[in-house]
């Protein structure tokens, strides 16, 4: 883990450790919403803990996620959202995140289990902007499963944030 960590910061994502039993960080992380951590941090996280790394979303990181937790999330977003080269299948194996650059404005986390969109349909998803974060490709789902790149995505790195289309904001 601490070699994925290490990899995300040097690509200029914002990590963080969460703690190994949630999606949860084990550590305070508001002053991490402004900054990169520290190696040091990284290494006790990653070696002292067992926790798994997660990225900070938002203007900092440059993404916004789209983050699904079931098959008719996955499928909405398919046929509503713009298509993105840069997709994570979750741990669980039923969800999805969803990546896109990071607009132009503010876009706010809205982590909800359930909410609506036209035409009123109910999806367990969730938009993670600013002050949210999403597990990383590597980090270990409670399933015994890994967060992996969706077959024919692009790797996690800054050159693929760049091709990625704005998260779109009408």
């Amino acid at each position: 883990m601490l070699a994925i960590a290490r990899y995300l910061v040097a690509e200029g994502f914002t990590v963080l450790g969460n703690s190994p039993e949630t999606k949860v960080p084990g550590h305070k992380w508001k002053d991490l919403q402004s900054r990169q951590p520290t190696d040091d941090e990284l290494q006790d996280w990653f070696e002292n803990h067992d926790w798994k790394p997660g990225i900070i979303t938002g203007q900092l990181s440059g993404i916004v996620v789209f983050d699904c937790d079931d098959a008719n999330a996955v499928e909405w977003a398919k046929q509503n959202l713009p298509e993105t080269p840069l997709r994570i299948v979750s741990g669980s194996g039923k969800g999805m995140h969803f990546y896109y650059r990071y607009p132009p404005g503010e876009v706010i986390t809205n982590a909800r289990s359930a909410w609506v969109l036209p035409p009123r349909t109910e999806l367990a998803a969730d938009i993670r902007g600013e002050g949210g974060q999403v597990l990383a490709p590597g980090a270990l789902h409670k399933s015994g499963n890994r967060y992996r790149l969706d077959e024919g995505s692009l790797p996690l790195c800054r050159a693929t944030i760049e091709q990625l289309p704005y998260w779109p904001t009408k």
